[in-house]
């Protein structure tokens, strides 16, 4: 658990802490697009007052119960199999567990707790759009050590217990119930790191900020040992390719290697970076 390998521990349980170690215009970006739930006015945690909601990370590594929440889950979002119910839950699960854990530690060089324990997996959908939020039960940060040094170690451990300890279960789990093949999950959660340092990292961020964000992005796309991922290889770096100029985008596109299954969907649409796209143009 990242929270004792750093040995940051919390000396109380008032709201008012957690809420005091980021300022509010910190948390903004975090609650706002990053979609990180805060829990009702005087509680610290979603289950204070049975206020937790969504499945348990950590149950969800049960393949009983994780075939039993892609089968929930997939008629209300309009899915023909839990194959591609298990794709898309896997999309956005992607965007709510790296968005707020890693804007956090590259803009703000702190570290939610991400262990499975700690998370509760939200698939709340109207029928039309994802209504689900980043669920943790206490969002207690810990602070980044002020030596270089030192800083890489807790990185390694913050990315470590992101997806080696976090995801990579939660994707085995995934790929045994649904017979998803594991790289689209990976993928899909690759583009959403990408799209979270190249487009969603602040542009007025400081000097200091833009160094440690860039020094970031290039340790998880290209240094990072698989070993941190829970794999034999790195997936960042796997996917992370050249941008290919297209007619609608002379900036060009990071088109995926594979397809995540989301035009199976009622609407029948190709997300803008799919493989299939590519092999049309």
């Amino acid at each position: 658990m990242i929270f004792r390998a750093a040995r940051c521990k919390a000396e109380t349980s008032r709201a008012e802490t957690f809420r005091a170690e980021l300022s509010a215009a910190q948390w903004a970006p975090l609650t706002g697009k990053l979609a990180l739930a805060l829990p009702e006015p005087g509680r610290e945690s979603w289950e204070s007052g049975n206020q937790s909601k969504g499945e348990s990370l950590s149950a969800l590594f049960d393949p009983t119960r994780c075939a039993a929440l892609l089968d929930e889950l997939g008629p209300r979002i309009g899915s023909p199999s839990r194959t591609i119910t298990a794709s898309m839950l896997g999309k956005r699960h992607s965007f709510l567990a790296t968005g707020a854990s890693l804007y956090a530690m590259s803009v703000y060089n702190r570290a939610f707790d991400l262990s499975p324990e700690n998370t509760c997996v939200d698939v709340t959908h109207d029928g039309k759009l994802w209504r689900s939020h980043l669920r943790l039960r206490t969002l207690h940060t810990c602070a980044a050590p002020d030596d270089a040094n030192a800083r890489h170690a807790w990185r390694d451990t913050v990315i470590a217990q992101l997806f080696a300890q976090h995801l990579a279960p939660l994707w085995s789990s995934f790929c045994a119930v649904s017979r998803l093949a594991p790289r689209i999950l990976w993928e899909n959660m690759a583009v959403r790191v990408y799209s979270l340092y190249e487009s969603r990292m602040p542009g007025d961020a400081t000097p200091a900020q833009r160094a440690r964000i860039d020094a970031d992005f290039a340790y998880l796309v290209s240094e990072a040992p698989g070993t941190l991922f829970g794999l034999d290889h790195n997936p960042l770096a796997r996917y992370f390719h050249s941008l290919t100029p297209t007619v609608d985008d002379e900036d060009g596109t990071r088109f995926r290697k594979t397809c995540c299954l989301y035009y199976k969907l009622p609407s029948g649409e190709l997300c803008s970076t799919c493989p299939l796209l590519r092999k049309k143009g």
